[in-house]
């Protein structure tokens, strides 16, 4: 498989109409991701897992019962295919590409747009693996690394980090001050306080890096 070009970013899907084709565990776990973004998805497949069809019940999601059509995707910001039907896949993707409809083909690289990475969250730090199609389970991999690595604690500390730079942007107008006093908080043991279980008060960041 030749590597292609891609170009990463992170989408923001609240509210916004996502497919997802098939009803299996496959496209349960899609399904249950874009939720979690926000998403209002909609799940088109004749049958759908135990857990799916109470999320339908409940309407989490939206469910049609029956296969695939060309209208599914009406609406819709992004689809992804997720059935065991290879036949039924390409469908999909045939029809996203006239529709201008952004389409992943789950296990099928050649029919994607966009790669679903693995995600790793600490509050609000995202990290997000891709190989482009070329080993889910690599990324995978990557990615439980890096949630050793980066414990629960990044989460805090980010969050006391976006108040630190809300703090100094109200009270530094020059650029070169402010990024002198973001490196200074980096470059602190701020992190190790916070894993420590100190509890650390903004003002007295600001008062210490950046004043």
């Amino acid at each position: 498989m030749s590597e292609t070009k891609q170009f990463p970013i992170f989408l923001n899907l609240a509210d916004n109409n996502c497919l997802v084709v098939g009803g299996g565990r496959v496209a349960q776990r899609k399904a249950e991701a874009l939720c979690a973004a926000g998403a209002k998805v909609t799940v088109v497949a004749p049958e759908l897992t135990q857990t799916l069809r109470e999320k339908a019940d409940s309407e989490q999601v939206n469910w049609r019962a029956g296969r695939f059509a060309e209208a599914d995707l009406h609406g819709m910001t992004l689809v992804i295919a997720a059935t065991d039907d290879k036949d039924t896949n390409k469908l999909v993707y045939e029809a996203a590409r006239r529709t201008g409809t952004l389409a992943n083909v789950v296990d099928e690289p050649q029919l994607c747009d966009f790669f679903v990475p693995a995600v790793l969250k600490r509050g609000r730090l995202t990290f997000a693996v891709s190989t482009g199609g070329a080993s889910p389970a690599f990324a995978a991999h990557v990615r439980d690394g890096l949630g050793r690595e980066f414990g629960p604690v990044y989460g805090d500390y980010l969050e006391l980090i976006g108040a630190f730079r809300r703090r100094v942007r109200e009270s530094m107008a020059e650029p070169d001050r402010r990024d002198q006093a973001y490196e200074r908080l980096f470059a602190s043991n701020v992190l190790e306080r916070l894993s420590g279980g100190e509890e650390i008060d903004v003002e007295n960041l600001v008062a210490e890096y950046a004043l």
